[in-house]
């Protein structure tokens, strides 16, 4: 376990009282992707998130979300196997990806324009991705937004685009709908 991994786990050991906002975002910052992967894990548990004082904003778990499941996707850790990472492999990534896009979009109080950068964020991520990556987002991520007409509205400038539209087009169909 490298020091910064083991300060964030002391962090949490130690969080009987408050845990200090301003410390979790020094760790966001890590280029470590175990120290990535422990500070998602921590932010998707109430029981920590309830002690940050003071309290974490959105666009810090947005920055923290999508860098991580960036490198989770990109990367595929196959150590995510092992129960003692922090990582996890890339279609886990994927659906937990699609999960909390469901949920930010449905949550009001998320600003229409984080939902916007979001998407933007996963148009790249697509459009950079290789093959694997690529059947990856459809199979594990859009097919099951899409099951929102709301999210497959939000999306829908990808009908159109050389790289994009057959992403749509697949989502879609898999699902049995009409494009």
């Amino acid at each position: 376990m490298n020091d910064e991994l083991l300060e964030l786990e002391m962090l949490y050991e130690n969080s009987e009282e408050s845990v200090p906002r301003s410390e979790l975002l020094k760790f966001m910052d890590s280029d470590q992707p175990e120290v990535l992967g422990s500070l998602y894990a921590k932010l998707t548990k109430r029981s920590f998130t309830e002690k940050i004082v003071p309290p974490m904003e959105f666009g810090d778990c947005k920055r923290l979300f999508l860098k991580f499941y960036g490198l989770c996707i990109s990367n595929d850790y196959v150590e995510a196997d092992n129960p003692q990472s922090f990582l996890i492999s890339r279609y886990i990534a994927a659906v937990d990806f699609g999960r909390w896009f469901v949920s930010i979009v449905e949550d009001r109080k998320i600003a229409r324009s984080d939902v916007a950068d979001v998407v933007r964020w996963l148009e790249n991520l697509y459009v950079q991705g290789d093959q694997e990556i690529r059947s990856c987002l459809i199979v594990a991520s859009l097919e099951h937004m899409f099951s929102s007409n709301s999210i497959r509205k939000l999306f829908s400038g990808w009908k159109f685009d050389p790289i994009l539209g057959g992403a749509y087009r697949e989502a879609l169909l898999s699902r049995g709908m009409n494009i």
